[in-house]
């Protein structure tokens, strides 16, 4: 096998690690916010951010063990991927509530 073609695999391997690394830190950094102590307009960009990480980490989690060459994925476990798919959506339905209280969603 060429070694150009293994040293871009390890590097592609790398690289799909490290963004699934990253997933889980986002999303604890967004559930660690307190949201009942935001304003109006600080809520509703947590609302956004809250919706757009939970695509994120379920599009993450429908494709994990999915790599191009067809070998074991490096990165975290499903349990553990959906266990913050559901932490997000717990979250995010708690923040919903909160603005249709606030009457910010119609």
């Amino acid at each position: 096998m060429d070694w150009r073609r293994i040293v871009a695999g390890l590097g592609l391997c790398l690289l799909v690690a490290g963004c699934g690394a990253g997933l889980g830190a986002r999303t604890n950094e967004l559930i660690e916010r307190d949201y009942l102590a935001m304003k109006d307009t600080e809520l509703l960009g947590y609302y956004q951010q809250l919706s757009d990480q939970l695509a994120r980490e379920s599009r993450a989690s429908r494709n994990k063990g999915a790599t191009p060459f067809g070998g074991p994925s490096l990165q975290t476990g499903p349990r553990e991927a959906d266990e913050r798919v559901e932490l997000l959506r717990s979250r995010w339905n708690e923040v919903r509530s909160l603005l249709y209280e606030r009457e910010l969603l119609p």
